[in-house]
């Protein structure tokens, strides 16, 4: 549930019900009034997937996918070379951070 200063702040940028609000603080992160920076897919042909390693390589097992549309992924530690530590979907593993931007 968003705290009630994450919830004032959507709604001052157009979320108007507690639902809307609610399901955008989920999505873009806010949490107890703290933001999380989030990420989205990018260059990830419409009939492929963004595939997340158990390791930083692509030599590394395949732990999970991220669609070509992904969003909400959240970096969760630092990258090392072009691979960086994610969660998307509960599921935590490398990505090429190439495949990335920011929200």
């Amino acid at each position: 549930m968003c705290s009630e200063r994450a919830f004032r702040l959507l709604t001052r940028l157009g979320y108007s019900t507690a639902w809307t609000c609610a399901e955008n603080c989920l999505r873009s992160g806010l949490e107890h009034g703290t933001l999380v920076e989030l990420d989205r897919v990018i260059d990830v042909a419409a009939n492929d997937v963004l595939c997340i390693r158990s390791g930083p390589a692509a030599d590394r097992p395949i732990v999970g996918s991220i669609p070509p549309n992904g969003r909400a992924v959240h970096m969760v530690g630092a990258c090392r070379d072009k691979w960086c530590p994610i969660e998307y979907g509960g599921v935590r593993g490398w990505v090429n951070r190439g495949y990335l931007t920011s929200e």
